[in-house]
C-alpha cells in the first residue's frame, strides 16, 4: 500500500509529494507450489504414519513461519473431523482428525509432529472448540 504524503515548502506555493510504502507480508513457502502437492493420492490412516507424498507436502510446510502454519492448522480444525484432506498447517488429515476426537495430540502425535517440523518444542496446538 502507497501512502502519499503532501508537503508545503517553506516560501513557495509548490507542493510535493513524497510516499512510503508499507512492506507486504512475506510469501508463504507453499506459494506459487502446485497445489496437489497438498493433496497427495494415498493417505496415511494414522496420526503416527505418513506416506511419501504427505512427507513432500510437510518438508513445504516446515519452512513456514509458526504463525502462518499456527493459521492454517485453525483455519483446517474449523471444518471439523469429517472434512479433514490433505496436508495443511504442518499436518496431515489423520493427524488434525486425531487432535479433533481426542482434543489434543496425544505424545506420540506430539513427538511425530515435532519431527515433522524439525522443531526442538511443539508449542500448543490451537484446537477448535
Amino acid at each position: 500500500m502507497t501512502v502519499f504524503h503532501l508537503a508545503f515548502r517553506p516560501n513557495s506555493a509548490a507542493r510535493t509529494a513524497t510516499s512510503t510504502t508499507t512492506p507486504a507480508p512475506a510469501p508463504r513457502p507453499c506459494q506459487g507450489v502446485d497445489p496437489e502437492l497438498f493433496y497427495p493420492k494415498t493417505e496415511s490412516s494414522s496420526a503416527l504414519g505418513t506416506t511419501d507424498g504427505e512427507q513432500a507436502a510437510l518438508y513445504i510446510c516446515a519452512r513456514c513461519p509458526l504463525t502462518q502454519r499456527t493459521t492454517c492448522l485453525t483455519d483446517q480444525l474449523s471444518h471439523g473431523p469429517t472434512n479433514q484432506w490433505g496436508v495443511s498447517g504442518g499436518t496431515t488429515a489423520a493427524q488434525r482428525r486425531h487432535i479433533l476426537r481426542h482434543g489434543t495430540p496425544s505424545d506420540a502425535v506430539t513427538a511425530q509432529l515435532r519431527g515433522q517440523l524439525g522443531q526442538a518444542t511443539t508449542p500448543a496446538l490451537p484446537l477448535a472448540g
